[in-house]
């Protein structure tokens, strides 16, 4: 089979993953880097990494790649955590030392496409460089389905490769996996390991330190450091000879501090004083004895600490703290009741400052050199000044050495710590904002550290008080849904973008990017903007037979069809393998939103369109148009005949064939599993609507019928004990509305023939037993009967259960237009429920057949 016959599902690329991967590994086994600490680990991995995305070639697509180096990283256990994509992505930000714009080429290579940044407000509010602050989720919707997994994803690729946020950019999948068969796609392109790599499985979006850090507006200083060489207009950090954290220092606690090292320096000072004019005058006198000298130093050195006259003149509760000061970092046993000698003793011990020499050059002057034997002094007024200067200029060497050692930043945290009882607080950076707002207290920023092994810590960055008290902290993009009731996320993060084919109801504190549009595939939408970017910045057309034609019509050629790179010095791209398999997932969201085309708008078909001949023509690398819409008229039958037409294209039958036989055959599996109480995901397309509604969805394929009529009664219980335990925990919600919906299969899309089944399609309905349940019931009894589906069909109304009777009543008075309604006496022990069956296949579309008939809960 020549390469033009090989049809697109068969083309599916092999994405590049980086060479010689053992020879970057084998450092790493190395004792070089065995003896690193973990975070130098860190961040030796990580500029490894970025050493291999920098090598790359440009245009490329990288992500494959770099996923597989994580892997393997997280595999040999090079590092005690596991290594993501978002950790590298913080390294990158903060501490690879690359610019803004060297940055911007690195995501554009991881993903494979590099254009100008403002080409990205087709999706977020970023033009005029606008970064957002914190880091920024790309969210899907509770339970996601196929739809919104994959313009999630995209939409996070979009968000990294832009840099929307100053922080990280996460993919937020709340439920975790989702269909099979996309599974299987997204593993077959990235990685066995990619939703565990790239995906964030929790069911809540909020921010932790790791978002919110700083990495510049800090100066960290070594513990030795005197005060006086510090600043405090901006955060300190204190660390140690190996760069491991101390503590934290800031005005406030220089402030603190300073009234306790006042008054202990008023007090040496005092000391000092009291020293040198005693031994002057009583040297001075020429009566002077040895013991009148003696008594001279004694006198100051057996006073008290706090009956000094300096300590007398220091408020009450500062010379409180300098008691507990001595004791407690001094080590003076009795604090400030305690002697100055035992005060000088204890100086020497601790700082080795030399009083020891003081105090014998104090008993020196009472020696035989300056006194008789009778104790009169002998000696002339020279020699005794000289050795008088020896006993000063010992005492103030001395006093230099403590005041060197108290003046330290080491001393000070010492004080702030143990004396002020001001531990340094410290976050991880896993801390969340409630735990870091709980620690913050009167401080201007709060210091993040990582933990090394033997229980020290090194400093990574702060997160800063007024970054803390900011209304909004971090943003959001949702796709495929635009009510925040569909997700949950933190009050401080804001929504900043939205793609959705919903209704919605929301509000944003300022304008978001919106694509919205009546369409039956949010991929759609997201199709139609990224073909326009792609064939921008993707291949260029070199086609010779342009020459001559009609401009207009050139351009039009020259726009569809892409096929060369870009011009080399715009530096930009788009690499061909992101392309196609972009439009891959693209077409798969959309042929799985609109069930095989069968509900499906005139931009749902004329996109499917441009992306089969977008993709032809990549391959090709030439201009080619896969079908062709040019003998359809363009009249009310035009959607339904075009989308005809594509589904009997060879090309898109070979990308959605797999995908269907995959799928029938998982919904099988799925539909046995719920009946051995295994994980099933039959019941997990529910979205919670309008406050109180909870709106399900199982698609059956032919195949699957047999099976589930069955069980139905088995399947009906399964259903009734999910909805219980919804309504038990969430009163609110009060209306539960399940669909069981057929859907054409591979072959049956393919044959063009119209489906003809026999069995019916149900809509399972339960609200508990209060009156505004009912009123909700109610309301969407009258309102749907009125909707063009129900008009169409002949509705069969059964009602189970033991109050069967009332909801008989209640269903003839408002909604009398249904072709029966009966009470089924058989199922009475069963739950009060009301099923309406249809004409299989009738009614697929649950956004635009039902929700818009759905009660609202009014506060």
């Amino acid at each position: 089979m020549t390469e033009q016959n090989v049809l697109l599902g068969e083309k599916i690329p092999t994405l590049d993953r980086f060479a010689d991967l053992d020879s970057v590994f084998a450092e790493c086994r190395s004792e070089a880097f065995l003896e690193l600490h973990e975070r130098q680990k860190f961040r030796h991995i990580s500029a490894l990494l970025l050493k291999c995305i920098e090598k790359e070639a440009m245009p490329c697509f990288l992500l494959a790649a770099v996923l597989e180096f994580i892997d393997r990283v997280n595999r040999e256990k090079i590092l005690e955590e596991e290594y993501t994509l978002t950790l590298f992505e913080f390294w990158l930000n903060h501490f690879s030392g690359l610019g803004t714009d060297e940055i911007q080429v690195i995501r554009g290579k991881i993903v494979g496409r590099y254009v100008p940044r403002d080409e990205y407000q087709a999706f977020f509010p970023v033009g005029m460089g606008k970064r957002f602050a914190g880091s920024h989720f790309v969210a899907a919707h509770l339970s996601p389905d196929v739809d919104t997994t994959v313009s999630s994803f995209w939409g996070w690729m979009d968000a990294f490769g832009c840099s929307v946020a100053k922080g990280t950019h996460q993919w937020s999948l709340p439920s975790g996996l989702t269909d099979g068969h996309i599974q299987l796609f997204f593993k077959r392109m990235f990685g066995e390991r990619v939703f565990d790599q790239v995906s964030r499985a929790e069911p809540t979006m909020t921010l932790t330190a790791l978002d919110l850090l700083r990495s510049k507006d800090f100066a960290i200083v070594d513990r030795l450091t005197p005060v006086e060489n510090i600043t405090t207009d901006r955060a300190i950090i204190v660390v140690d000879d190996e760069g491991m954290f101390c503590g934290e220092w800031s005005s406030q606690d220089a402030e603190a501090v300073q009234h306790i090292m006042s008054a202990f320096s008023h007090c040496l000072r005092w000391f000092e004083g009291q020293c040198q004019s005693r031994l002057i005058r009583v040297l001075a006198n020429d009566q002077t004895t040895a013991q009148d000298v003696s008594e001279s130093y004694n006198s100051v050195l057996d006073t008290i600490i706090e009956q000094c006259a300096s300590a007398r003149e220091i408020p009450d509760q500062t010379l409180v703290l300098m008691h507990e000061y001595l004791i407690k970092i001094i080590g003076v046993e009795n604090g400030s009741e305690q002697t100055f000698r035992e005060l000088l003793l204890q100086l020497d011990r601790k700082f080795g400052s030399g009083f020891s020499l003081f105090l014998a050059k104090c008993q020196h002057l009472c020696s035989e050199e300056l006194f008789d034997q009778k104790g009169h002094l002998k000696a002339d007024r020279v020699q005794a000044t000289r050795i008088l200067e020896q006993v000063v200029l010992a005492m103030e060497e001395a006093l230099d050495v403590v005041r060197k050692n108290i003046e330290r930043i080491d001393h000070l945290l010492a004080i702030k710590e143990k004396v002020l009882d001001w531990p340094s607080v410290f976050v991880t950076l896993k801390s969340d904002v409630d735990e870091m707002k709980s620690k913050l207290g009167h401080r201007d920023h709060l210091c993040v550290i990582s933990p090394e092994k033997n229980g020290r810590w090194f400093p990574i960055g702060i997160v800063l008080a007024d970054d803390l008290r900011e209304t909004v902290l971090g943003t959001v993009s949702f796709r495929d849904f635009s009510n925040p009731e569909e997700t949950k996320m933190a009050s401080y993060i804001d929504i900043i973008s939205i793609v959705d084919h919903h209704k919605m109801k929301l509000q944003t504190t300022t304008p978001p990017a919106m694509l919205v549009g009546d369409v039956q595939s949010s991929n759609t939408l997201l199709a139609e903007s990224s073909l326009k970017m792609n064939m921008c910045y993707g291949m260029r057309p070199q086609i010779k037979f342009l020459e001559g034609l009609e401009s207009s019509i050139a351009e039009q050629i020259q726009k569809a069809f892409v096929t060369e790179p870009l011009a080399p010095d715009h530096g930009y791209f788009v690499d061909t393998k992101r392309e196609i398999v972009e439009y891959f997932f693209y077409l798969y969201g959309i042929l799985d939103d609109t069930d095989l085309l069968t509900k499906i708008s005139r931009r749902d078909v004329l996109v499917v369109k441009q992306l089969l001949d977008r993709m032809r023509s990549l391959l090709a690398q030439k201009p080619v148009e896969t079908v062709s819409f040019a003998d359809l008229p363009n009249d009310q039958h035009f959607v339904k005949r075009a989308a005809k037409k594509l589904l009997q294209n060879q090309d898109l039958h070979s990308i959605y064939a797999r995908v269907y036989h995959f799928r029938e055959e998982e919904m099988e599996k799925s539909l046995l599993a719920a009946l051995k109480n295994e994980p099933s995901t039959v019941f997990s397309d529910t979205k919670e609507q309008n406050g109180c509604c909870r709106i399900g969805q199982t698609k059956l394929f032919k195949t699957n019928i047999t099976t589930f009529d069955t069980h139905r009664q088995r399947f009906i219980k399964l259903w009734y004990e999910k909805i219980m335990q919804i309504n038990t925990a969430r009163p609110h919600i009060d209306f539960f509305l399940h669909m069981i919906s057929t859907v054409p299969g591979e072959k049956e899309v393919f044959s063009g023939e119209e489906a003809l089944w026999e069995h019916k399609d149900e809509f399972w309905i339960w609200i508990p037993n209060t009156g505004l349940a009912e009123q909700h019931l109610v309301s969407f009894l009258n309102a749907f009967q009125r909707s063009p589906s129900a008009q169409a069909l002949d509705i069969d109304l059964i009602i189970t259960g033991p109050d069967a009777e009332g909801r008989e009543q209640l269903c003839k008075q408002n909604f009398p237009n249904a072709h029966s309604i009966r009470i089924e006496h058989d199922h009475k022990k069963e739950p009060t429920l009301l099923i309406m069956r249809f004409k299989a296949g009738a009614m697929n579309s649950r956004k635009s057949q039902v929700s818009p008939y759905l009660p609202k809960f009014v506060s």
